[in-house]
């Protein structure tokens, strides 16, 4: 029996572009598709002495017998047989965050391994239709082009469109596909569907359209790899820059990356295996089921940012904010991520603030508060979040006008009620202070004066918030949000922590200040717990996720009791998948769960949250990449789908060592 791991299965995925999925356990029962939903088809034959099976995508042909599929943090991997013999196949995306090179190098293989009685001949074929190199229908060109002992084909639009989809749910209308093996080619949809009918495998002709490449293995018993690999020709709008992604910087092109990772795959494997094996060994802890989520959060997490580097040679990590409003470098999507990142790579959550720092000390932001996001994605130049044109009617998209940051400080831009001011300003000073303590003094000493700014913001706004939204803007604006406020007061005593480590201002003066929020926080409580809001008149009740880095940080603003009391009474008010974020409704999230769980030193506790999302994850309908937001009764998930956000699947891990390394 295949045990169902995953709401969805990561085929080849590498950046927000760049990203295919299955939807079923059963790899031959469904086609696949872009992390959006939109159709991009592959087909898996496995001929048997001439006869045709499938193991991807509904072909026509005969399904193979899927008789397993495992996850690692890199792959997936399915076990057929047919007519005797077995084919095991691997989809590996390489993403481990301690290479940049890799991580950002744009390919992907799938690998396989054919083992069949004395006598058998057998072919192993990947099929790649050309929905992959496009969001809009239009003609398509192709060729097949042969180097160094192996083909490649190549499919793309006639008519190159870069950077022309600023938007959310959409694939990319530019860059090239490569498909790459001893043998490949590229057929037409009706010379396929005759192929699998019987027919031989004719190579398409110069007007056909519908295309598939084409890769093509034979033997009896024997294994080998396809590489499918990704030329995107430019990647990011960058604040007047045109930025083609980090594996390209120092000239190098996608037959260099092809090259490479054919040259260097046996390494690769050694790599990502070692890297599987040392999150698993971790994970354990919390049970196997915290071991399939980290394995589920690592490729989406990593995949959902694009890698790249500006003209100063900075390293950007640039996410796309999936399915809630395709924003670029969000930073309220940044904070709840950055568990997985900081443990790996800081440089990479360095690479997330960096865009957000660059908008704020811009002309064009004119507020003494942190900004939302830094554009949409692939458009790195402003804030579009609450945007207003000069009458205030109509939304300002980046493909319209994408040189936000140059508007004049004196035009009004935005909505005001579209704001986040407390939310941003705390993951701000709490993200800035994190990588400060993993060792970039140099760039939070460079941005101090922006971080006074902001945390006097919180000293004169913070301790009871006024009606505004958060992170959780889909609930609405919430007048004097008690989560909030210790948001807003973990930020202050983290700024006070930089003040005092970089021997800048007075950093006693700001630790007063967040000890004070703590004690009309406090103030609050009814039987042990803090309620949803200072004045009550809302549900008394709601995650207080926000306390995650008093305790990484060891400030020990609020007590070790109180930690426990919310644990206990979130746990005793669960439902079937999880804790509502707080009782006005049945909705929650993946991120905060885990968050919360990493609250509690007790690990059987935090197994019961880990055991909630994992049900969710397992049992929901939706067949989408792994959602955050979802109804913790039903199941449902609502959206925000493939998002950055499951980062937050590593907080468990982030916190044990941190406290262990003492942050």
């Amino acid at each position: 029996m295949i045990e169902r791991k995953l709401s969805a299965y990561p085929l080849f995925v590498k950046d927000p572009n760049f990203s295919i999925w299955a939807r079923d356990e059963f790899l031959p029962q469904a086609d696949t598709a872009f992390w959006t939903g939109k159709s991009a088809k592959m087909y898996g034959i496995f001929e048997v002495d001439g006869k045709k099976y499938s193991f991807m995508g509904k072909s026509g042909a005969q399904p193979a017998a899927q008789t397993d599929l495992k996850i690692t943090a890199f792959s997936t991997d399915y076990t057929f047989t047919a007519a005797g013999c077995t084919l095991e196949v691997r989809f590996l995306s390489p993403l481990p965050l301690d290479d940049l090179a890799l991580l950002s190098c744009p390919t992907c293989f799938l690998s396989y391994k054919v083992t069949a009685p004395a006598g058998k001949k057998t072919a192993v074929l990947l099929f790649v239709s050309d929905e992959i190199c496009y969001e809009n229908k239009a003609n398509v060109s192709f060729l097949t082009i042969e180097r160094k002992g192996m083909q490649n084909a190549v499919v793309g639009l006639e008519r190159q469109m870069p950077l022309s989809n600023s938007q959310d749910v959409a694939a990319a209308d530019w860059g090239y596909y490569y498909l790459t093996a001893e043998h490949a080619g590229v057929t037409s949809k009706p010379k396929f569907q005759s192929y699998v009918a019987g027919g031989a495998l004719a190579d398409a002709e110069k007007d056909e359209r519908e295309l598939l490449c084409y890769a093509r293995a034979e033997g009896g018993s024997f294994a080998g790899k396809f590489l499918l690999s990704y030329d995107d020709t430019v990647s990011i709008y960058y604040f007047g820059e045109w930025l083609r992604g980090y594996w390209f910087r120092d000239g190098k092109t996608i037959f260099d990356a092809i090259d490479e990772s054919l040259a260097q795959y046996e390494g690769i494997i050694s790599k990502t295996d070692a890297f599987d094996r040392g999150i698993v060994e971790e994970s354990r802890k919390y049970g196997e089921g915290y071991v399939n989520l980290t394995r589920a959060a690592l490729r989406q997490a990593v995949a959902a940012h694009k890698l790249v580097q500006n003209a100063k040679g900075e390293v950007l990590f640039l996410s796309k904010e999936c399915n809630s409003n395709g924003c670029i470098a969000t930073l309220d999507v940044t904070y709840p991520s950055v568990p997985l990142f900081l443990m790996y790579n800081p440089v990479l959550v360095k690479g997330m603030m960096i865009p957000i720092i660059r908008f704020a000390e811009s002309d064009a932001w004119n507020f003494p508060f942190a900004p939302h996001d830094a554009g949409r994605y692939p458009y790195c130049a402003g804030q579009v979040y609450g945007e207003i044109d000069d009458y205030g009617k109509h939304k300002i998209l980046c493909t319209v006008y994408p040189n936000i940051y140059l508007l004049p400080p004196e035009r009004e831009n935005y909505m005001a009620r579209k704001h986040m001011p407390v939310e941003e300003c705390g993951n701000a000073l709490i993200v800035m202070d994190v990588l400060l303590r993993h060792g970039e003094e140099a760039f939070v000493r460079e941005h101090f004066k922006l971080l006074k700014c902001w945390a006097d913001y919180l000293v004169q706004k913070g301790v009871v918030p006024e009606n505004q939204l958060c992170t959780d803007d889909f609930a609405g604006m919430l007048d004097k949000n008690v989560n909030l406020a210790i948001k807003s007061t973990v930020g202050v005593r983290a700024f006070a922590d930089i003040c005092e480590r970089l021997q800048l201002d007075d950093g006693a003066r700001y630790r007063k200040v967040a000890e004070a929020y703590v004690r009309e926080i406090l103030a609050l409580e009814r039987d042990g717990i803090t309620p949803l809001t200072f004045d009550h008149t809302k549900s008394e009740f709601s995650l207080k996720y926000n306390l995650y880095f008093d305790k990484l940080l060891g400030f020990k603003l609020f007590p070790a009791e109180l930690y426990v009391r919310e644990v206990d009474y979130y746990l005793a008010h669960a439902d079937r998948y999880g804790v509502r974020l707080d009782d006005r409704s049945t909705i929650s999230k993946t991120d905060w769960l885990i968050w919360t769980a990493s609250l509690t030193d007790d690990v059987k506790k935090s197994e019961k949250f880990v055991e909630m999302v994992g049900r969710f994850l397992t049992e929901t309908q939706q067949r989408e990449p792994f959602p955050d937001y979802y109804d913790v009764v039903s199941g449902e998930s609502k959206k925000f789908r493939n998002r950055t956000v499951q980062g937050a699947m590593f907080a468990l891990l982030y916190r044990d060592r941190s406290l262990t390394k003492s942050l």
